[in-house]
């Protein structure tokens, strides 16, 4: 675990969804599925505390993060741009262990996520791909899913929830067998 502040780069800050941002940052630290980093891009003292966003992906020293934006701290990432300097201090946490994920005789993991909170399986589904384990994801979302088709590739099945039925009656994914509503 640091204890510095590393000054870095945005590569991409999109909106994905109501509120949901996906940022890509420059990063070559060593990473885990299931750490977090923390997250700053203000100069002033206002808002105190840093941000802990959890990694959803690290490929080729691009960190992906999934956030929420709807405090003054993470409105105030939605504003940034490529190119904007970003802080983060990390990474921190120790992550889902994969030896124990896939000892012995596991051959299938059922991921259960919700909301924002699905963020750190991409890259948890990723390594565990790597051990020839079948993986099937269920997803809980309040209305509109997303980051799903991201999701895809990883998982064997993918069961979609919404409290307000959004998706069944729109149906997005209606040509990908993989994916169930």
């Amino acid at each position: 675990m640091k204890s510095a502040y590393n000054e870095t780069r945005v590569l991409t800050n999109e909106k994905i969804s109501d509120n949901v941002y996906k940022m890509i940052v420059l990063c070559n630290d060593v990473t885990r599925p299931g750490q977090f980093f923390m997250l700053r891009n203000w100069g002033t003292s206002s808002p105190y505390l840093s941000r802990p966003i959890s990694i959803c992906d690290d490929e080729y020293g691009r960190l992906t993060f999934l956030y929420l934006a709807t405090g003054k701290g993470t409105k105030l990432f939605a504003k940034l741009k490529t190119g904007d300097k970003i802080n983060l201090l990390g990474p921190q946490g120790n992550g889902f262990d994969i030896e124990k994920l896939t000892k012995d005789t596991v051959k299938k993991i059922a991921v259960v996520a919700g909301g924002i909170g699905i963020a750190p399986f991409l890259y948890l589904a990723k390594e565990l791909k790597k051990k020839d384990i079948e993986l099937d994801f269920f997803a809980g979302y309040t209305n509109q899913p997303y980051f799903v088709y991201e999701m895809e590739p990883y998982f064997d099945k993918i069961n979609i929830f919404t409290l307000d039925n959004t998706v069944l009656q729109e149906n997005p994914f209606s040509d990908n067998e993989k994916i169930k509503l």
